[in-house]
């Protein structure tokens, strides 16, 4: 007999007419519905936390403490729901992607739009290799990008560049 149950959530009237029915012991029937479909707003959000966690990497709190990053933890915190700001424009796979002069195996990196003076946004670019290795690239706001035009901005970046190909060169060194 089940003597633990923890629930996690759900309809408040629900769920206290299922803690009525397993305190009652009227147990014969019980039946559930388990759901492990993709769930394409969490992938996103997924896609969205690894490129923040990237910029942290390279550019650490100077970065990640700024006004246009702000808006992207909020998102992430679930302050402010993903879908209100559309945040699945951001996040996308990247359909075909070539890199030149460079290790085919790179595991990500982070180009910037703009001019080092004034930049615009941040393109954070990874591969992931759960089943076939994908590139994903997910926008990043700039750092002084005021709060309140973070997700416009980015969204005339996506904007801008979906659906033109891009390619990317590299010079790793000698």
């Amino acid at each position: 007999m089940l003597r633990n149950i923890q629930l996690k959530g759900g309809p408040p009237d629900l769920l206290k007419r299922f803690m009525e029915r397993l305190a009652s012991g009227d147990l014969r029937e019980f039946s559930f519905k388990l759901s492990l479909d993709y769930i394409e707003e969490r992938a996103h959000l997924a896609m969205i936390r690894i490129a923040y966690l990237l910029m942290f990497v390279q550019y650490g709190y100077n970065y990640i403490l700024g006004k246009g990053p702000s808006v992207i933890r909020k998102i992430l915190a679930g302050e402010i729901a993903a879908s209100e700001c559309e945040v699945w424009r951001l996040a996308d796979q990247l359909e075909r992607c070539e890199f030149s002069n460079t290790d085919p195996q790179l595991e990500s990196f982070i180009s910037s739009f703009g001019s080092p003076e004034q930049v615009l946004g941040h393109m954070v670019v990874f591969r992931i290799d759960e089943g076939k290795p994908r590139h994903f690239a997910v926008l990043m706001p700039a750092r002084d990008e005021p709060a309140e035009d973070v997700v416009s901005r980015l969204h005339t970046l996506s904007d801008l560049i979906k659906g033109r190909p891009l390619s990317f060169t590299f010079n790793l060194g000698t």
